[in-house]
């Protein structure tokens, strides 16, 4: 089987989107925006720490992360797509830090739509 694979830069993501939708979750600080697009469960790695929690545990992880790191800014340099996943990586500008951190979105595809599957926030580096 060929995968074709398509990346596009930010600027050319389609309006509505879900990756339009995280990102905008994501800018805003808006935890359960994030958790809506979310299925079962989701992987949450932080600076370092992996997880995987149900989609209310990840509202409440996600929640403090905000709390803790307000977004200033949100970046979308990379994505990559197949039928049935989705990959993003970008910057997450926070206040207090001239520096950004990296942060990767992966989606995948269900009969449902697309859904949420691994947040990973770390350091530059």
């Amino acid at each position: 089987m060929l995968l074709m694979l398509l990346t596009l830069p930010a600027h050319a993501q389609p309006a509505g989107t879900p990756l339009t939708a995280l990102t905008e979750a994501f800018r805003q600080g808006d935890a359960p925006a994030l958790q809506r697009l979310t299925s079962d469960r989701l992987e949450i790695a932080l600076l370092g720490e992996s997880r995987l929690y149900s989609p209310a545990q990840a509202e409440y992880v996600l929640a403090d992360f905000f709390e803790t790191y307000p977004p200033r800014r949100v970046e979308i340099q990379h994505e990559t797509r197949t039928d049935t996943g989705w990959f993003a990586e970008g910057s997450y500008h926070y206040d207090g830090s001239p520096t950004p951190l990296r942060l990767y979105l992966r989606l995948r595809k269900t009969a449902e739509g697309w859904h949420l599957r691994e947040v990973l926030i770390d350091e530059n580096g």
